[in-house]
């Protein structure tokens, strides 16, 4: 089934449990209607193994002004989730690198515009080109050491599913970038 809505970037609406395609839709669309979909986003760390955050734009539809993670999006109808992750950190910003998968987190966002229900599948990512953002999409950058993401994410606002994947993800990454456990508690 394909749905017209309007001209937009086409999506697959999704059983997210069973991985089944339902239909093919617009993204405003799925976010009128809550209609399950996916989405890949990805924890970029630097040279220094910073970790990458980026604010959301204020025009932004979904979660505007939030600190997010490196980058993320939407993954386009009969697209891979990997596929859609290397997309999404070029286009956000300029990453290159082998992207190494994480796991999955279903996200229930609901606000007065959009219903948004995504399977987000997470990545990290050591980049190895130098990182800038796209203006379009995000107002600015930080990259943090490791130990300062926890109180950096209790004292700002942060999408959902950021603090989501940071919470279940987060010692497992910082395995994989230090090869060692942090003073983490």
């Amino acid at each position: 089934m394909q749905i017209v809505h309007e001209k937009s970037e086409y999506i697959d609406w999704m059983n997210l449990k069973t991985g089944k395609v339902l239909g093919r839709v617009t993204k405003k669309f799925a976010h009128d209607f809550g209609l399950p979909h996916r989405a890949a986003h990805l924890f970029v760390f630097d040279s220094k193994n910073n970790l990458v955050l980026q604010k959301r734009g204020k025009w932004m539809v979904l979660q505007p002004g939030h600190w997010d993670t490196s980058a993320g999006g939407h993954v386009s109808a009969g697209e891979t989730v990997e596929r859609a992750a290397e997309r999404e950190a070029w286009e956000e910003i300029h990453a290159r690198g082998k992207v190494h998968r994480l796991g999955n987190v279903t996200i229930h966002d609901v606000r007065k515009t959009y219903d948004n229900i995504e399977g987000v599948t997470f990545f990290w990512m050591k980049s190895i080109t130098p990182l800038r953002s796209q203006k379009s999409e995000v107002e600015k950058l930080i990259h943090l050491p490791l130990e300062k993401v926890d109180d950096f994410l209790k004292k700002n606002k942060c999408t959902p599913w950021m603090k989501a994947a940071w919470k279940k993800f987060s010692k497992k990454m910082e395995l994989k970038i230090n090869g060692k456990k942090s003073g983490k508690k």
